[in-house]
């Protein structure tokens, strides 16, 4: 999915066409590629023209990753502006970004639609400056209160993806909340996918 997610992010640049081609000085250096029928055809499912006409919007292949977060409703703590809505943060492109345009305590809720059990919370910085942050993300079922899941401390940069994979997966979780204690700038996510 990682190719098509480029493929959608270079319509942003004028790209008309996309050709993937490798060259090499000989030797056994193709043993470790896929081509497109390998992997029961995942790379042509997910970048051929007749299964995913519109290559600026994401495909089916894209939509069924298990991102939990993907287009589901967000709530935040407020927006910058329209261009910065918190559905920016579950869009699948790291071009867009929800702001809320103000600097910490900000958050912003997702609600995966129904009780879930999640792996991974990857949460993709848009920030400047450079700076210590404290990141909490949060999690709750249909009711009850909110039990912290984890917590990013640490200097965060613009572009630095903070990732944390849980031992245990996380069970029954519909709701994942994303506080910012503390950092240098406006509270800002360009992405944020929770991994089920």
């Amino acid at each position: 999915m990682i190719l098509q997610a480029w493929q959608v992010a270079s319509c942003e640049f004028g790209v008309d066409g996309w050709q993937v081609w490798t060259w090499d000085a000989g030797g056994d250096v193709h043993d470790g590629f896929w081509e497109a029928v390998d992997g029961d055809g995942a790379i042509r499912r997910a970048l051929s023209p007749a299964l995913n006409p519109d290559p600026c919007a994401p495909g089916e292949e894209m939509k069924n990753f298990p991102n939990l977060a993907f287009g589901k409703p967000v709530k935040t703590s407020a927006d910058y502006g329209a261009e910065f809505l918190g559905g920016q943060a579950v869009d699948l492109s790291q071009h867009t970004q929800w702001n809320a345009g103000n600097g910490p305590p900000q958050w912003i809720e997702i609600d995966l639609g129904q009780p879930s059990t999640i792996e991974t919370v990857r949460l993709f910085v848009a920030q400047e400056p450079e700076g210590q942050t404290v990141h909490r993300v949060l999690g709750r079922g249909e009711s009850g209160d909110y039990q912290l899941l984890h917590e990013f401390n640490g200097v965060t940069r613009e572009g630095q993806v903070l990732e944390y994979t849980s031992p245990q997966p996380w069970q029954g979780i519909r709701f994942v909340r994303i506080e910012t204690t503390t950092g240098p700038s406006w509270v800002s996510w360009h992405e944020v996918q929770v991994i089920g």
